[in-house]
């Protein structure tokens, strides 16, 4: 699956995975399940969660330390790793600070953003699409929508990552791993705790005042879970817009018809990016077999199988 040719074109691999290997035990030891409808069964089955704020699992996962690495502690609080009813919970809390009044409001900022950084390097006459575009602009627009201040966000185009990725990979992470997660997470939480605070004194029309002010029934974010998923809006906007726009560019260098046909025609940009959105990517739904059988009848009905399925 590393393989630079298998990266350049994996559809070959993914046809031969869906016909001969629907449920393949990976080298690493998980197993990955590929074809569609298998795919949506582990995703919309209550029968299987992630299972990912289980102390045993998480040691399972991440090692022996895993309850005292306060990376792992606080991947925990997102809402991506939690099952419902505490995916619900933090799903109806933060939701509740995304308005698509707040979202339109984004959409000429996010122009001037894109303009200002094309600006830069029109004057060199040649760019790097991924450095000078597809992985500054995310960034600057997610710390737009939260109130992050414009003379800090430089710190977090150029900055080190919160070093949170291994994290999710399939295979336990290294201690070097752990430790630089643990101090990417602890530099983030320094500043947004202090954000948190001064959004509390000091309220204003930003998706960090609303996240701190959401309620329902009496329920507020944790300072925990305010730190979580903040850096999850960050992770999950970022990386997938690089990829998107970093895809995008050569798509449309190697089909010139296809981009005189957006120029032409600027009403079919959404159907492209939906397109371009819709190309498989390296991500994969990590799901707990706790009580189900076989998927397809091709999986043996054990109890605590870890399972794999491509989103």
């Amino acid at each position: 699956m590393r393989d630079p040719a298998c990266l350049a074109d994996p559809y070959p691999m993914y046809d031969w995975l869906r016909a001969a290997a629907p449920v393949w035990k990976a080298p690493f030891g998980r197993w990955l399940v590929t074809r569609h409808d298998d795919c949506a069964l582990l995703l919309r089955d209550r029968r299987f969660g992630k299972d990912y704020a289980d102390p045993d699992a998480l040691m399972r996962r991440c090692g022996p330390t895993a309850l005292q690495e306060p990376a792992i502690v606080e991947l925990s609080h997102m809402m991506l790793m939690r099952d419902p009813p505490d995916h619900t919970r933090l799903r109806g809390l933060v939701t509740k600070a995304f308005t698509a009044r707040r979202i339109e409001a984004l959409r000429e900022r996010v122009r001037e953003m894109t303009d200002r950084l094309l600006d830069k390097i029109i004057p060199h006459g040649r760019m790097d699409v991924i450095r000078d575009l597809a992985f500054p602009l995310p960034v600057l627009v997610i710390c737009e929508l939260l109130g992050v201040p414009e003379a800090d966000r430089e710190r977090f185009v150029t900055g080190p990552s919160s070093g949170g990725g291994a994290l999710l990979n399939p295979t336990p992470p290294t201690r070097a791993e752990l430790d630089a997660a643990n101090a990417g997470f602890e530099r983030s939480g320094t500043y947004f705790d202090a954000l948190f605070e001064q959004r509390r004194r000091e309220p204003r029309d930003d998706l960090i005042t609303h996240l701190v002010q959401a309620e329902d029934a009496g329920d507020r974010l944790t300072i925990g879970e305010l730190r979580a998923n903040v850096n999850l809006l960050f992770a999950a906007g970022h990386e997938t817009t690089v990829n998107l726009i970093g895809n995008g560019f050569p798509s449309l260098l190697r089909h010139p018809e296809q981009w005189r046909m957006l120029r032409d025609e600027p009403s079919l940009v959404p159907h492209a990016i939906c397109g371009w959105s819709s190309r498989p990517a390296e991500l994969a739904a990590e799901l707990y077999l706790a009580r189900c059988g076989g998927i397809t009848g091709r999986l043996e009905k054990v109890p605590g199988k870890r399972l794999h399925a491509p989103m």
